[in-house]
């Protein structure tokens, strides 16, 4: 029995894309992407080591919004955009390439480009958030001593 791939939307190929230009050079890609329409990125090896799922059109925008810091990552899995299924420690390599990264002025400006044509974070249910942000003074006696910190 043979089964149809899904229909790629729009915002499946602009992330496709994103995906593409953003791993161009890792290689042999050992792992695949599950996009929210239920369409796949297949790995570059016959078994991959774990699929990236995300969870919705703004998934790959949360995640790579900020590249100052990896808090942008972590916080996009905490807040359930994106899962791995899989061997968790295989992404390790993949996002010690990607920081390792020496991009480019213009591989910037068109990543850039591109993440600015994902879709935007979806609505309602906290995923209109912000980035995290503690309140109150940072480094207080009452902190150090394991005392009450506003959040």
């Amino acid at each position: 029995m043979t089964t149809v791939p899904p229909v790629v939307d729009e915002q499946t190929r602009h992330a496709r894309t994103f995906l593409a230009n953003l791993l161009a050079d890792y290689h042999p890609r050992n792992f695949a992407v599950r996009f929210w329409d239920g369409s796949v990125w297949p790995a570059e090896i016959e078994s991959p080591d774990f699929t990236i799922v995300l969870k919705h059109p703004g998934a790959l925008r949360r995640m790579f919004r900020d590249t100052s810091t990896d808090l942008a990552l972590g916080e996009a899995y905490i807040y359930d955009d994106f899962d791995v299924e899989g061997n968790i420690q295989a992404t390790f390599p993949v996002a010690d390439f990607l920081m390792s990264r020496d991009w480019s002025l213009t591989a910037k400006m068109r990543l850039g480009w591109e993440l600015l044509h994902l879709p935007g974070p979806r609505r309602g249910n906290g995923n209109g958030r912000g980035p995290a942000r503690l309140r109150g003074r940072q480094h207080s006696r009452a902190g150090q001593r394991g005392g009450h910190i506003p959040l």
